[in-house]
């Protein structure tokens, strides 16, 4: 039984430990065009982190296709609007309040008129330390 409840405190302490921290990162459209957009998204360290990062993001658009070089794409669903970006092998140890930017080039959006109101309001991202 001592057993059991020394794997369930390890448990417990392991989703503490990895929970997702919400930020107060924003995304803001730089220029569009018929189908895509160049876009920044930034936001800060909300804890230091030496074995990587991620962050979950949201955008009010359908995106088909994300580039970015700051970062690496390791999750999307299936409808082009949730994304999950990892750090890239160069910028994984993080101090308490660094700032975080990623310039993502989107494309196959098919709302032609991106509204950069709605976009910047309405993106949510959320860092996560690893």
């Amino acid at each position: 039984m001592l057993v059991r409840w020394g794997i369930l405190v390890a448990l417990a302490v392991t989703v503490l430990q990895t929970r997702p921290v919400v930020s107060n990162g924003q995304a803001a459209i730089l220029t569009s065009w018929k189908d895509g957009f160049i876009a920044t998204v930034e936001t800060n360290a909300t804890e230091s982190t030496t074995h990587g990062w991620k962050l979950d993001v949201t955008f009010p658009v359908k995106v088909k296709n994300l580039k970015m070089d700051q970062a690496v794409l390791t999750g999307a669903t299936g409808d082009y609007h949730n994304f999950e970006l990892s750090n890239n092998t160069s910028n994984g140890v993080l101090t308490k309040d660094d700032k975080i930017t990623i310039i993502i080039v989107g494309g196959g959006v098919e709302d032609e008129d991106i509204d950069r109101d709605l976009f910047k309001s309405q993106s949510v991202i959320t860092f996560t330390p690893l």
